[in-house]
């Protein structure tokens, strides 16, 4: 199965990190030169925008980062690979990732997208099981699941979110794994459980956190927490809100329909320091 790391040219230090990690647990990738934000020009960027469906502007980071990974399915997609795996050059392993990707016979036909990464929410799965290989299991994503920093895609799933994208841009993970947008379509996504990689910055300290920079734009995917509103009526609502999804996942897990899990990954074989990768 082929690899495709995405890796800005200016970040040579971080993709000879990334090489070393991937080293360690028996993975090779090719580099695919990631789209610069900061390049872009604003007759690009204005005319992407308007592509959006969200109601808050796309940043420039935002937008490289989907026409990087875009890249990357065109790429897929003109080749000859079954299946790919795609990494951002952030990315930490799990010690038999290599194992685990070693055949994709276990995948059923019906997916061709498979998150294999993690960011350590609890998120709604099928409570079926669509497939098993040594401890991993694989489920349906049927909620939300932030991040593209790890994922499987088949050489049909690539034409698919070619094809789909034409007229869109958006964040590329609420594209990629948020079900909602892809409804009615048949494209089935999975979660695979545990996860295979997670991105450093889930292995650095608060302090270190807040330093570091994504060569793209500004470390993605992490809750900002700012002021919560506590009038009596938003505090109502809120209870109301967490009562209903409260008794949702109840029913769907006395009937069998739905787990609700935390992805956690295997110890990671090298976390790289505990410091951030150079950016």
């Amino acid at each position: 199965m082929k690899g495709y790391v995405i890796n800005l040219d200016r970040s040579n230090d971080r993709l000879q990190s990334f090489n070393a990690r991937a080293a360690e647990v028996g993975l090779v990738f090719e580099r695919f030169p990631a789209v610069d934000g900061q390049t872009l020009d604003e007759e690009l960027l204005n005319r992407l925008g308007r592509l959006s469906r969200q109601w808050s502007p796309l940043t420039k980071a935002e937008i490289a980062t989907f026409l990087s990974h875009r890249g990357v399915w065109q790429i897929i997609s003109e080749r000859d690979d079954k299946w790919a795996l795609v990494v951002e050059d952030d990315v930490v392993f799990a010690s038999d990732s290599a194992n685990a990707l070693d055949a994709m016979g276990w995948i059923p036909q019906s997916i061709n997208l498979v998150k294999v990464e993690t960011m350590f929410t609890r998120i709604e799965l099928s409570a079926q099981v669509l497939g098993r290989r040594g401890g991993y299991k694989l489920r349906l994503l049927k909620e939300n699941h932030n991040g593209t920093a790890g994922y499987l895609l088949s050489k049909e799933g690539a034409c698919f979110l070619l094809d789909w994208s034409r007229e869109r841009c958006e964040p590329v993970d609420r594209l990629m794994f948020h079900p909602s947008q892809l409804a009615g379509s048949g494209f089935l996504i999975a979660q695979l459980t545990p996860a295979l990689c997670v991105q450093d910055f889930h292995f650095l300290s608060k302090q270190e956190q807040e330093a570091a920079i994504s060569t793209i734009g500004p470390v993605r995917n992490r809750r900002t927490l700012g002021v919560r509103d506590m009038r009596p009526r938003r505090r109502f609502w809120r209870m109301i809100v967490r009562s209903v999804r409260d008794i949702r996942r109840f029913c769907l897990r006395a009937l069998r329909i739905s787990v609700f899990e935390r992805v956690e990954m295997p110890s990671p074989h090298s976390r790289g320091g505990s410091k951030p990768l150079s950016h």
